[in-house]
């Protein structure tokens, strides 16, 4: 039996994990010990220092004022974070169209959105789902933590010559009513904030009945991630993802990309759908949902084969999540959903 166990491809997977958290942690622990004492001595910003503290904000004739200041070499960084950012929407700019078509039609599919009905698109970074939205004639409203990201994302609609609703807020305290949208997106945002609960719980409230709710995020079973360059940073345990990342924003920011709130939150699937539905979502579903054998390309034709075993299994999924690093959570509220409409992952 121990033979049959030890030879199991499922249990070698495992056993692999296993492996890999525990060189996770001494690599993270040796990284930490390395910089603490390269930062001894020396003044240690905590992370987050330009965003992650009470920003006040307000908004003065469309464009953001701030009423906070940056020292001169947080402002270098901050640049570099800006043009990090400009840099990949503009690479990604037509890969993310088609990601945003694929989603909405998800969303569609579940909810019946139409044009005209009011969407957030939350985190909205530079605003470049917001605009898409806007062009296909919804009601778009975006919102974002950071300032200067509100005011790109302004400017890039007065440029594609839509009307947004932009506003500069954090996710765990929406300024709008309750019931007062028709659908969410927040795209590779939640790992990003102070209180991923409570956005959750804000996403809930201020979603109508029968609205939906489109999420995407970082998985904690894939090693890799490009939020965070420190090899198998997502495999790390949370005390310590929270002392590295500090350390990162401080003294090496490039390993966050510039970051000053970098990904410190990460998610099982059942983890998050669990807290979903915590948040009054009676329904909840995944990629592996919605996808299709004759909907797969490229190296994802390699999981047609076990689809009917990963819709019917869900704990089979995490180990395709190891190589499949989209977290992507669809969530309805308040009624029943009989079908759903398939599309490519």
């Amino acid at each position: 039996m121990v033979d049959y166990i030890a030879t199991s491809p499922g249990w070698i997977q495992i056993v692999s994990i296993d492996v890999m958290v525990v060189v996770a942690v001494a690599a993270g622990w040796i990284t930490l010990k390395l910089l603490r004492r390269e930062a001894a001595g020396h003044a240690i910003r905590p992370p987050g220092v330009l965003l992650a503290q009470k920003i006040e904000t307000a908004s003065n004739g469309g464009a953001t004022q701030r009423l906070f200041s940056y020292d001169p070499a947080q402002e270098r960084l901050r640049e570099r974070y800006l043009n990090a950012k400009k840099t990949s929407a503009s690479s990604h700019a037509s890969t993310s169209h088609k990601d945003f078509m694929r989603e909405l039609q998800r969303l569609t599919a579940l909810s019946q959105l139409t044009p005209g009905q009011r969407i957030l698109d939350l985190g909205c970074g530079l605003g470049q789902w917001t605009v898409y939205l806007a062009k296909d004639g919804f009601d778009a409203y975006g919102v974002d933590l950071d300032p200067d990201f509100i005011d790109q994302g302004r400017l890039k609609a007065q440029e594609a010559g839509v009307n947004v609703n932009f506003t500069c807020a954090p996710a765990e305290r929406l300024p709008f009513e309750d019931g007062f949208f028709s659908g969410i997106i927040c795209n590779y945002a939640l790992e990003h904030v102070a209180d991923w609960k409570g956005t959750l719980r804000e996403i809930g409230r201020v979603l109508g009945p029968g609205g939906v709710a489109y999420l995407s995020t970082n998985c904690i079973f894939c090693p890799v991630s490009k939020e965070v360059r420190i090899p198998l940073f997502p495999y790390y345990p949370g005390w310590l993802k929270r002392k590295v990342l500090k350390f990162a924003v401080a003294r090496f920011p490039a390993l966050v990309n510039y970051s000053p709130t970098p990904a410190a939150n990460w998610f099982t699937p059942s983890g998050l759908k669990r807290a979903f539905r915590e948040a009054g979502f009676d329904e909840v579903y995944d990629i592996f949902d919605f996808l299709e054998p004759g909907s797969l390309k490229g190296v994802k034709k390699l999981i047609g084969p076990f689809l009917p075993l990963l819709k019917r299994v869900t704990f089979v999924r995490n180990f395709v999540y190891i190589v499949y690093p989209a977290l992507r959570i669809y969530a309805v509220k308040g009624r029943n959903v009989s079908t759903l409409e398939k599309g490519e992952g």
